[in-house]
């Protein structure tokens, strides 16, 4: 298994939210807790190191302790341009990409892409829930992978060039909340837990 030393997670929070109605995905609340802060809790003990990369309320995103780092001025934005950013910043072999709005992480999904990556011999491991692939869920080796090269362009595009196998997460994790409708029923869900 790959050392936790070894490993830095990247939780991009850099989209505009746009579906959501422009909100800072970030900072929606589930469960009395923001999803980032959820992610975090997720993370701890898991990795060495985490950065944040966020374009807005960065102070905000900066007060909980972690490095933030935003894309570069004139940048045509995405999670590519993310990962770009954040390159050269860390100093460990892998990366661990995680959405901020994933909110519902797995305990065992670093685990599970960990062994994915290493069993396959790949570059890039990703987290695959049915049919759903998602880019932005994914450990990279960077000893095996060019850091992009045109930030603007496809997350999905860029790993495509390498080496990539998709891993299997359970049916209880939530990757991605997208519409205000996903929220809501995320919200309610979460409450009849809390009921329950």
């Amino acid at each position: 298994m790959i050392s936790s030393s070894a490993i830095t997670a990247v939780i991009l929070a850099g989209g505009a939210g746009r579906r959501l109605g422009g909100v800072d995905k970030g900072w929606l609340e589930l469960g009395g807790k923001s999803l980032v802060e959820s992610i975090l809790a997720v993370l701890h003990d898991q990795v060495a190191t985490v950065v944040i990369s966020a374009n807005t309320n960065t102070e905000r995103y900066a007060a909980l302790g972690y490095p933030v780092i935003a894309d570069p001025p004139g940048d045509a934005g995405g999670p590519l341009a993310g990962v770009a950013a954040c390159w050269d910043q860390v100093r460990t072999r892998y990366l661990w990409l995680l959405p901020v709005d994933a909110a519902i992480v797995p305990e065992q999904l670093l685990s599970a892409l960990n062994t994915g990556l290493l069993d396959a011999d790949a570059a890039i491991a990703r987290a695959r829930m049915g049919a759903d692939v998602h880019p932005t869920c994914a450990l990279i080796d960077r000893s095996r992978v060019a850091p992009p090269s045109q930030p603007g362009g496809s997350l999905m595009g860029w790993q495509r060039r390498y080496a990539v196998v998709d891993v299997a997460v359970g049916p209880g994790a939530v990757l991605s909340v997208n519409t205000p409708e996903e929220y809501s029923a995320l919200t309610a869900r979460s409450d009849q837990t809390e009921a329950g």
